[in-house]
């Protein structure tokens, strides 16, 4: 199990411990955990309308992948549908690097409140 050092108070947690969060925001899903400690939170990952139709994709594609291995099916159409899975990776690994950032806005921007709030209380 990895362990986190949290880069804001510094203390130690395990992820796998914590509760899997998810905020929207507009078309947004951002998927987060929290430190225990200081509630920092910590993006797991973001999506958008096209990232999750990229997810159900794929995700048909390895069942078919699974069945086809169950029912012995030619290598080479075993291997066209591994293709079309490596297209849909090559997809979401040029959304990533936007989504990610778009989450981060979308976290940043929550603490903000949170703190806010705390501020004026």
């Amino acid at each position: 199990m990895d362990s986190v050092i949290c880069n804001k108070c510094g203390e130690l947690f395990f992820p796998a411990e914590q509760r899997l969060q998810q905020i929207e925001a507009g078309d947004l899903q951002v998927q987060f955990f929290e430190c225990p400690y200081c509630l920092a939170k910590y993006q797991v990952i973001t999506t958008d309308p096209m990232m999750r139709e990229l997810i159900a994709a794929r995700q048909s594609w390895q069942r078919q992948i699974r069945l086809a291995q169950g029912k012995h099916f030619r290598q080479s159409t075993i291997e066209r549908y591994e293709r079309e899975i490596e297209k849909i990776k090559t997809q979401q690994k040029k959304l990533l690097p936007a989504l990610k950032r778009r989450g981060a806005e979308v976290l940043r921007a929550t603490e903000e409140d949170t703190h806010g709030r705390e501020e004026t209380v």
